[in-house]
């Protein structure tokens, strides 16, 4: 839709309802078309909570909008970007006085990386939380892949960890991904080594050329 169809469309949930909570979600919601004029003329009307992984350009984010009605849910993906890079957005948008909580997404690679990251961030005054990875990774399926110590240590560091895991478990491997071969899924082993084969050698074959890969996270969420 164009801008000016969506912006009209808040606006006229204003008019008649008052402001409202707008949960925004991805993906990465700052890949849309014009998202900071979006972003800009929304929290003029309504509260936004926006989940990024600030991607975006934050000083221009932070000139077009209101802080007092946005939070933002930073989620820290250490494959893709410099704790420090991360850090040094998160104090600018801290400085605008943004509402602002971290989320580590727990990539079995980048494991060790946690400890370092959340005493980073929680000494800047800012809840860091631990979101299990969901996904391929070296041909297994993750969150199911991640070792008794792998789970064990996640916890330590995020207690609220644990319920995330059981339901990515549930969720992302057997009922979307039928990964699991049971009563449920009423798939055969041989049907789900074909399945898994398939995913893995897709999600090698892109990442080796760099191909954009569809998102399974809004569907799944």
């Amino acid at each position: 839709e164009k801008l000016e169809k969506i912006t009209d469309s808040w606006k006229a949930i204003y008019d008649k309802y008052g402001m409202a909570r707008v949960r925004i979600d991805g993906g990465e919601p700052s890949i849309y078309p014009s998202f900071h004029e979006l972003m800009s003329d929304m929290s003029k009307y309504h509260r936004l909570q926006i989940g990024t992984n600030l991607s975006f350009d934050v000083n221009k984010f932070c000139d077009s909008t209101d802080p007092k009605n946005i939070r933002i849910d930073a989620s820290l993906h250490c494959e893709f970007v410099s704790l420090e890079d991360f850090a040094r957005k998160l104090e600018i948008l801290q400085k605008k006085k943004y509402k602002l909580s971290v989320s580590y997404v727990a990539y079995p690679e980048f494991l060790k990386n946690i400890p370092e990251s959340k005493k980073v961030i929680e000494k800047m005054g800012i809840s860091f939380f631990i979101n299990p990875f969901s996904g391929c990774y070296n041909g297994k399926q993750y969150p199911s892949a991640y070792t008794e110590n792998d789970k064990n240590f996640i916890y330590s560091m995020d207690k609220k960890s644990m319920t995330a895991l059981n339901w990515r478990k549930k969720i992302g491997d057997t009922e979307f991904f039928h990964f699991e071969s049971d009563k449920e899924t009423a798939m055969s082993d041989e049907t789900g080594e074909k399945i898994r084969n398939i995913i893995s050698e897709e999600y090698m074959t892109n990442k080796k050329n760099g191909r954009f890969k569809k998102c399974e996270m809004g569907r799944m969420y």
